[in-house]
């Protein structure tokens, strides 16, 4: 509504210029009164214009607000365990499945690193590294210790959102059927990430 406001400014304006013509008509040259005259229903005009164009702005960002509130409502119950983050592997948003597997309230995943979670923390932070500069899905494999339990193997699927969504990456967490036994892997998909260890002690 700014773009509208900024036009309403110029209401007492014209309406000035309006009742002045009013007052003096007959000692403006005829010219000039049309021509302010002309200026002035132009200006009605496009106030007119203005306004059903901030009304169909409004209606598109409502349709967006509706949009974003059903994606964001799918992705947290989404069966799969579901998580974002920025560059640095720090969570934006994760669903109520990786909460669950984290054994942490989704509220409190937020702006919490994964490498909280890792038993392996450096090589986590090496494969963040690799994942900078990666443009299409990456897999791996590694120890994690959710908060208050024991640890387990899960395999992640990490999909870079970047550059429409800020940098972002979408983890997809699956349990594997082995117990954390300090042989976790690191592997590309179609990436160039090389591979390494993600099990051990944390550092």
């Amino acid at each position: 509504m700014a773009a509208l406001e900024s036009w309403r400014r110029w209401e007492p304006i014209i309406a000035r210029i309006k009742t002045r013509l009013a007052i003096k008509r007959g000692q403006v040259p005829l010219k000039m009164e049309a021509a302010l005259e002309e200026a002035a229903a132009t200006y009605d005009g496009l106030l007119q214009e203005l306004a059903a164009s901030e009304g169909e702005v409004h209606e598109l960002r409502c349709r967006i607000r509706a949009h974003e509130n059903e994606w964001q409502y799918l992705f947290r119950i989404m069966p799969a365990a579901c998580l974002i983050t920025d560059r640095s592997g720090t969570v934006v948003s994760a669903n109520d499945r990786a909460a669950s597997l984290l054994n942490l309230s989704a509220r409190y995943l937020v702006d919490r690193p994964l490498t909280y979670f890792m038993e392996n923390r450096d090589a986590f932070l090496k494969f963040l590294g690799e994942l900078a500069v990666a443009t299409s899905e990456a897999r791996l494999t590694a120890s994690i210790r959710p908060r208050e339990r024991a640890p387990l193997n899960i395999d992640m699927v990490v999909v870079p959102q970047k550059p429409d969504a800020a940098d972002l990456w979408l983890w997809f967490l699956t349990p594997t059927t082995t117990e954390a036994s300090g042989k976790s892997s690191a592997k590309s998909g179609r990436s160039s990430l090389s591979s390494g260890t993600l099990a051990g002690g944390t550092s």
